[in-house]
């Protein structure tokens, strides 16, 4: 029987596989880099579709949150230590806002390309 936290771990890392679009890179094979009139770029211009290295930026971005995520929840558990708890606590925020900002940060980059 596999135990409880490594089957959690794989569940999260197959999660965040298919939301930076690793089914879309492994079917379509896109290109990672892609020419423009000004020269090249690893993000695709278009938002429907993307290039393999956008995918696996994606995927190391939403990690962040994710983990972010749980630095917030493991803070509550070391909650009679108010030094420790605060530490996690603000590592988990500032990894969720990475997340976020990166995330908006992609999608305005996209939007600029045009």
């Amino acid at each position: 029987m596999i135990p409880k936290k490594y089957l959690s771990f794989a569940i999260v890392l197959f999660c965040l596989f298919i939301l930076g679009g690793g089914i879309y890179n492994i079917l379509e094979k896109p290109r990672s880099i892609i020419p423009l009139q000004t020269g090249y770029t690893s993000l695709h211009p278009y938002m429907n579709e993307q290039t393999s290295t956008e995918g696996y930026v994606i995927m190391l971005i939403n990690g962040f949150t994710i983990a972010g995520f749980y630095m917030t929840y493991r803070s509550t558990q070391v909650a009679y230590n108010r030094t420790a708890a605060n530490r996690w606590l603000m590592a988990g925020i500032a990894l969720i806002m990475l997340g976020f900002g990166g995330n908006y940060l992609i999608i305005q980059l996209k939007q600029g390309l045009l």
